[in-house]
C-alpha cells in the first residue's frame, strides 16, 4: 500500500486458510479431548493447592504465637492516629472537590452553558 513494506516479524506464520465446511462430529471430538485433558490438569492442580493450604493452616497457630500483640495504650494511640489521618485526607479531598467544582462551573458559565 503506497509503496510501504510490511516489516517482517519474528515467528510470523503464513496467513490462515479459510476453514472448510465440516460436520459437527469433526469439530466436537477434538474439543472434547482438549477439555478432558484440561479438566484432568485442573483436578491435579486443585489437589496440589489443597495440600499447600493444609500445610499453611497447620503452621498458622505456631506463627500467631510468635506475634507481639500491642497493649491497650498502643492500640488506642494507633487508632487515634489513623482516625486523624483519615479526617485530614477527607478534608483535603473535600477542599479539592470544592475548588475543582468552582473551576468547572466557571468554565461552563464562560462558554455559555
Amino acid at each position: 500500500m503506497y509503496g510501504m513494506r510490511v516489516p517482517e516479524l519474528p515467528g510470523l506464520q503464513e496467513p490462515a486458510k479459510a476453514p472448510r465446511a465440516v460436520g459437527a462430529q469433526e469439530v466436537l471430538q477434538p474439543l472434547r479431548e482438549t477439555y478432558s485433558t484440561q479438566g484432568d490438569e485442573v483436578v491435579v492442580a486443585i489437589f496440589e493447592d489443597l495440600g499447600r493450604l493444609r500445610e499453611f493452616m497447620s503452621e498458622v497457630p505456631g506463627e500467631l504465637k510468635k506475634v507481639t500483640w500491642p497493649d491497650w495504650e498502643q492500640l488506642r494511640n494507633a487508632t487515634g492516629v489513623i482516625i486523624i489521618f483519615v479526617l485530614v485526607v477527607a478534608g483535603i479531598i473535600g477542599v479539592m472537590d470544592l475548588v475543582f467544582r468552582q473551576i468547572v462551573d466557571l468554565i461552563i458559565r464562560t462558554l455559555g452553558g
